[in-house]
């Protein structure tokens, strides 16, 4: 279903032109809003953004911005370091003029302390759990904003000051395509946010080593071809299965003379990074029942690996 025309005649306000800011920008001025993008430093995402009907100011600072009463939204698309200086300067810079409803930020290890110098606006978090690549930055036709979906089903975590934060924000999420999760006030954000890093940082740095270690054996443009394919369906399979019932592999198995074979072939250095990732595999042997305590405890013995239980 179309949602152009769902925040038609609103004024929004982003900071940041960066992948998911310029990402932002273009949705919203799909939907009909008026869009002011804000950044530091000039770049082709001006040219891109005036072509869609996107407002764009280039300021280092607020102080050399022009008046922003009457926004409905104002959303923060900052680096996580940068994000309290920007929400405490931007905030001086407008306290004479209506506050926006709601202001938003994007960061996933920000809780909502660095919005409180915007205390007449509702506030939240909005967190992304999506690669955003900013397709129209990268390439993408600029003839119109269809081509921009990498917000389409993404999940999103929304932290709200209060309930009808929670709510305009979750409102907002939804007309961007995405799907709005609600966030637990009382949950660490740092956890969570690594959590985020581990799925997704992580992640690429583990397929950046595979693709080191099968290159030789196979080329490297097909080996990441291949380890792409393999990564898939194992996402796939803890998606429809959970991880623990998902696992599959040596240690999952109990094998020792494979184990030992990998660590064999490696260097010093590597074998420390791989030993590194075994107990981990091996609580989640343990606690998906195809690999007993006893033989856990041996392989922990064998690769001086420490305990592997899951949950301490």
């Amino acid at each position: 279903m179309s949602r152009v025309g769902a925040c038609s005649g609103q004024r929004v306000a982003i900071l940041g032109p960066g992948r998911l800011g310029f990402t932002l920008a273009v949705r919203y001025a799909e939907l009909g809003a008026e869009v002011h993008l804000f950044g530091h430093r000039e770049g082709s995402w001006q040219s891109m953004a005036e072509a869609l009907g996107i407002l764009c100011t280039v300021a280092p600072s607020p102080c050399e911005i022009p008046a922003l009463s009457g926004l409905d939204l104002f959303v923060f698309c900052v680096p996580d370091d940068a994000l309290p200086v920007c929400a405490q300067e931007w905030a001086q810079a407008n306290a004479a003029l209506a506050p926006p409803r709601l202001v938003l930020h994007s960061c996933g290890a920000a809780d909502l302390d660095v919005l409180q110098p915007w205390q007449g606006s509702l506030r939240a978090a909005t967190h992304p759990m999506r690669v955003i690549t900013g397709l129209a930055l990268l390439g993408a036709p600029a003839s119109g904003v269809e081509s921009v979906h990498e917000l389409d089903a993404a999940p999103v975590s929304v932290l709200g000051s209060d309930e009808e934060a929670t709510e305009l924000a979750c409102a907002q999420v939804e007309a961007w395509g995405a799907e709005a999760i609600a966030f637990e006030s009382s949950a660490d954000r740092r956890r969570y946010h690594l959590a985020c890093c581990l799925a997704a940082n992580h992640l690429t740095a583990l397929l950046a080593w595979a693709e080191e270690l099968a290159g030789p054996a196979l080329g490297s443009s097909a080996a990441r071809r291949a380890l792409v394919s393999l990564a898939a369906s194992a996402l796939q399979r803890v998606h429809e299965q959970g991880p623990v019932c998902a696992l599959t592999g040596p240690v999952s198995r109990g094998d020792a003379v494979t184990i030992q074979g990998h660590l064999d072939a490696l260097s010093a250095t590597e074998a420390k990074r791989y030993r590194a990732l075994l107990p981990e595999l091996l609580g989640l042997a343990r606690a998906s029942g195809g690999l007993s305590d006893a033989r856990a405890r041996e392989l922990e013995s064998q690769f001086d690996l420490g305990s592997s239980q899951r949950g301490k």
